[in-house]
């Protein structure tokens, strides 16, 4: 049996997820792991998790957007790593629209956003 790289599956995975769903955004993925306490019958045990923290550029000129998603295994499966990012993107464009919509129904945008015309 041969060794593999979990870390650059993850990412493999999360990257070509992300490309899928980017159409014309600019998507960005980071993967990493981390290792936390959580209580056990005995006690605390160690669990390890991934976390891959999706960007999406929003606004001009402003920080991207940024959905941290947790994986909750150790070795987790390719669905569950793309749905995990999927979910994350679908956040992050819900969180842009909200920023780009008007908010109280008088045509005010936040930050001194003006609507397109389109």
């Amino acid at each position: 049996m041969a060794a593999h790289d979990i870390g650059a599956r993850v990412r493999e995975w999360a990257l070509d997820e992300a490309q899928r769903q980017s159409f014309t955004d600019e998507i960005g993925v980071a993967v990493s792991m981390r290792v936390q306490p959580v209580p056990a019958p005995g006690g605390l045990v160690q669990q390890a998790e991934w976390v891959v923290v999706v960007t999406l550029r929003a606004l001009v000129g402003k920080p991207p957007l940024v959905a941290p998603v947790r994986i909750g295994a150790a070795e987790p499966g390719e669905k569950d790593v793309r749905m995990a990012v999927a979910a994350g993107i679908e956040q992050l464009r819900q969180v842009r629209t909200s920023l780009r919509a008007p908010s109280n129904g008088h045509g005010s945008l936040p930050g001194g956003l003006i609507a397109g015309r389109g």
